[in-house]
């Protein structure tokens, strides 16, 4: 309800909205509240530019609370706030009074005390014009003007200060040591540890469409990602044409893997890039004497998928990779018969689970 009626505010004022992309956990409010209230508080400032004007507010957990990341960009630089909340149910409103303030820094002292700005205007002037006028209290004067008439005395008000909507592109106070004071906007950079598990198939390097199984490990930031992977292609199977005899083949493989993260609401759109070495083993089969050996393995190549994150810790994803074989073996018996060579490139399609902390 609170969220239609402040929506339906905005339009009736014809106020264009500066749009927010908006990041919160599922108990958070939702991208309509946090739009809403933010169109609300800057339907007042009149002056502001919002054709060139973006926000991004983030909400993440930080037991025991969670932490508000809000990013303002316009044509006049950049501001990066974090504010700490103990309820994820107020993230909207907190948004919607950092921005106001970030763009407009005289709406920061209390509003709800009156709807006079102080600085606007003295307890005098907001008083009804029928009161009894109060004596002023004495006033300082200059000796030069003693001798002036009591009458002569200037009753010119002092020049209201200029109102200004533009950002300013320094996020430290004045004085302070840059980044020093913001501990909150620190921590924000750190990034988040994930552990994730999965598995699919994969073809084109061994000779069969095989099953493959994966444990990764990463740290996480908002936009990029850096971890390792370990990789197992299941056992597959190579036969000579029409006889049992043959081998089989797997590879384990150690990855580090890294990229860009496209965030998008409970969505991440990761674009990946990989390098791994490993062991390629081969075993054979339908032999009276069979051998295994172990050779070198090494790869690389590039993956792209989606993840869905139903809770904050927790996620679903999926995605597609391409790599190329940077080494190639052929496995021949010892009649030199060729039994299989290992492809040029490969591919495959993965799905797992992803757990982020804290």
């Amino acid at each position: 309800m609170l969220s239609t009626l402040l929506t339906s505010m905005s339009l009736i004022t014809g106020t264009p909205a500066a749009p927010v992309q908006w990041t919160a956990p599922p108990q958070c409010p939702d991208q309509a509240q946090a739009q809403a209230l933010v169109d609300a508080e800057l339907a007042e400032i009149t002056a502001l530019d919002r054709e060139t004007l973006e926000i991004q507010g983030t909400v993440r957990p930080d037991p025991p609370g969670f932490v508000l990341e809000v990013v303002l960009h316009s044509a006049e630089g950049n501001i990066e706030r974090s504010v700490r909340l103990e309820d994820c149910d107020v993230a909207a409103e907190a948004l919607a009074l950092v921005v106001a303030i970030a763009v407009d820094p005289r709406r920061a002292p209390d509003r709800d005390a009156s709807p006079i700005e102080p600085t606007d205007a003295s307890p005098t002037d907001a008083a009804p014009t029928d009161a009894a006028p109060t004596e002023p209290a004495p006033a300082e004067t200059n000796p030069a003007d003693a001798s002036a008439p009591s009458g002569a005395a200037s009753t010119k008000p002092e020049p209201e200060p200029e109102r200004r909507s533009s950002f300013e592109t320094s996020t430290e106070p004045e004085g302070a040591a840059p980044g020093r004071d913001r501990p909150e906007a620190i921590r924000s950079r750190v990034p988040r540890a994930a552990v994730s598990i999965g598995g699919g198939v994969g073809l084109g390097v061994l000779p069969t469409t095989g099953g493959q199984v994966e444990g990764a490990a990463a740290a996480v930031w908002r936009r990029a990602r850096l971890g390792v992977q370990l990789d197992y292609w299941v056992r597959r199977r190579a036969r000579l044409p029409g006889t049992r005899i043959g081998g089989n083949l797997s590879i384990i493989s150690a990855r580090l893997v890294g990229g860009a993260i496209v965030p998008w609401r409970r969505l991440e759109f990761p674009f990946l890039g990989f390098v791994g070495v490993g062991t390629l083993i081969a075993q054979g089969a339908g032999l009276d004497e069979s051998s295994t050996s172990a050779v070198l393995w090494a790869e690389t190549g590039a993956r792209a998928g989606i993840q869905w994150f139903v809770r904050p810790w927790l996620g679903l994803g999926a995605h597609a990779e391409f790599l190329v074989a940077l080494v190639r073996h052929t496995f021949v018996l010892s009649n030199t018969e060729v039994v299989t060579r290992t492809g040029p490139v490969g591919g495959g399609v993965r799905a797992g689970l992803e757990f982020r902390f804290p």
